[in-house]
């Protein structure tokens, strides 16, 4: 198995998806715990990147790997001549096409099956190579649209804490503010008392 396919399949997928889903649970301690876990700072030389971002880059780095050797494939003339088209002609001929199910079933086997016979044993290495490739390129699109979601959902919770903990210093502030204007109208009203007392007490 290779590398990137192990580490999409086993550890990038599965921890992410993981960490997403507890994100959008709604509960506060798993929130937060997902966004410390997100915002662990990894140092690479003089970068210092997040957990969340790290991933997200080599996820994008794996997907556009597999995207240029797809490219790579479905242009190569030597996959044409052993794996043949990469879109196959219809082999069912007259009403049997209506059928889509039976028609892209029949379709893969055609393509399969043609191109045993055109390269032999180095077309079906030709299209083992190409599946697999397809396959890590569902991978990786996958692990980068769910890192991306992570990405994104672990900055906004980290906005809305912030928001919240924004909101809290302002109304401690205006509680302390209440306090001690409730503090000096109390020593007001005390004064007062003390000299309605002294002005009674010389009458």
């Amino acid at each position: 198995m290779q590398v990137t396919t192990f580490l999409q399949s086993f550890i990038f997928l599965p921890l992410g998806g993981f960490l997403l889903l507890t994100s959008l649970l709604g509960v506060r301690l798993l929130n937060a715990a997902t966004s410390r876990i997100c915002r662990q700072t990894i140092s690479l030389g003089y970068v210092n990147l997040r957990l969340v971002s790290l991933i997200l880059l080599i996820s994008v780095s794996f997907f556009a790997r597999e995207q240029a050797v797809l490219t790579r494939i479905y242009t190569s003339p030597s996959y044409t001549q052993y794996c043949g088209a990469a879109e196959p002609g219809n082999p069912f001929p007259g009403n049997a096409s209506k059928d889509p199910v039976a028609a892209a079933a029949s379709a893969a086997a055609a393509q399969a099956a043609a191109a045993a016979l055109a390269g032999g044993e180095a077309g079906l290495q030709c299209m083992a190579y190409k599946l697999r490739h397809e396959r890590n390129w569902w991978l990786s699109l996958l692990s980068l649209t769910v890192w991306l979601l992570l990405w994104r959902v672990t900055a906004m919770v980290e906005s809305y804490d912030a928001q919240l903990l924004m909101l809290e210093n302002e109304r401690l502030r205006e509680l302390s503010v209440l306090e001690n204007a409730k503090r000096g109208l109390d020593k007001g009203g005390l004064k007062l008392e003390r000299g309605a007392q002294v002005e009674r007490g010389a009458q």
